[in-house]
């Protein structure tokens, strides 16, 4: 079989199993597998639906634009962002977040990327937070670092990536709390780790991606976010940097809708583009 029909095949059966990856990305790199317990998956493939179907959520104002796996999602507007309603399963206590990202430009408050507390953007409010420091958002020092915060109602504990998220292309960060160690990484490489001294609150807000949705919210999302997860443990620092070296080809969605959604319309959204 001659190389370019074996691309070809390639090509169409990713294209029915849904996937549509560009056939060179694919040449290059495989899709990675996705770390175990995962809770949510947003796509963003024109739509704020989740992977397994459990935890659907809304787009408030902005589009679906170019990402770094097929579509993403960028905001329009300060208080634009994905909404999904509130879940006891969104509350872990462990946990992995992770994204694609890209900047055009550092503003002012600071960018929520993954956010489940008030539209006041206060830490303690909100089990998990992973964002990027504006310019103003906080110390001048830390403008344009990835942090990870976790609140428990009344206190927080927050890490600070000690690399800089860079501006213009897509660059991918994940945050992993595992009970006893905060761990944060920046394209595949960990870039900040602290012993872990509190433990996450469930919280009633809803989740919300790439920007904070609440009336009230200062805090604007970034320039697009794209492939965004949410698991209910630490995924392994060899887990997170194949997801990062796999770019375009993205994760593999074959296997990775928990047995509660494996029905034939769990199935379906599976594999929706």
């Amino acid at each position: 079989m001659s190389s370019n029909l074996s691309r070809k095949l390639i090509t169409l059966s990713l294209a029915i199993g849904g996937l549509a990856l560009p056939h060179d990305s694919f040449a290059t790199a495989p899709c990675a597998p996705v770390p175990a317990g995962l809770v949510g998956w947003w796509r963003l493939e024109g739509n704020a639906n989740d992977v397994t179907t459990l935890h659907n959520g809304v787009a408030v104002g902005g589009s679906f634009v170019a990402g770094e796996v097929g579509q993403g999602y960028t905001p329009a507007n300060v208080g634009d962002g994905i909404l999904v309603p509130d879940a006891p399963t969104l509350n872990p206590q462990q946990f992995t977040l992770d994204a694609w990202v890209r900047l055009d430009a550092l503003p002012g408050y600071n960018v929520a990327l993954v956010w489940k507390g008030n539209a006041a953007g206060a830490d303690i409010s909100s089990p998990f937070g992973l964002g990027i420091y504006g310019v103003t958002g906080g110390p001048p020092a830390l403008a344009g670092l990835p942090f990870l915060t976790i609140g428990t109602g009344t206190s927080e504990q927050e890490i600070d990536s000690s690399t800089l998220a860079p501006l213009g292309p897509f660059f991918h960060v994940a945050a992993t709390a595992d009970g006893t160690t905060l761990s944060l990484y920046l394209n595949g490489q960990l870039v900040a780790s602290a012993p872990q001294t509190v433990t996450p609150v469930a919280s009633g807000f809803p989740l919300q991606i790439g920007g904070v949705t609440l009336p009230g919210a200062l805090n604007p999302g970034p320039a697009v976010i794209d492939e965004v997860e949410i698991h209910d443990v630490a995924a392994t620092a060899a887990e997170i940097l194949a997801i990062y070296e796999a770019g375009p080809a993205g994760k593999c969605a074959d296997g990775a809708v928990p047995v509660e959604s494996s029905t034939w319309g769990g199935l379906k959204a599976r594999f929706a583009r």
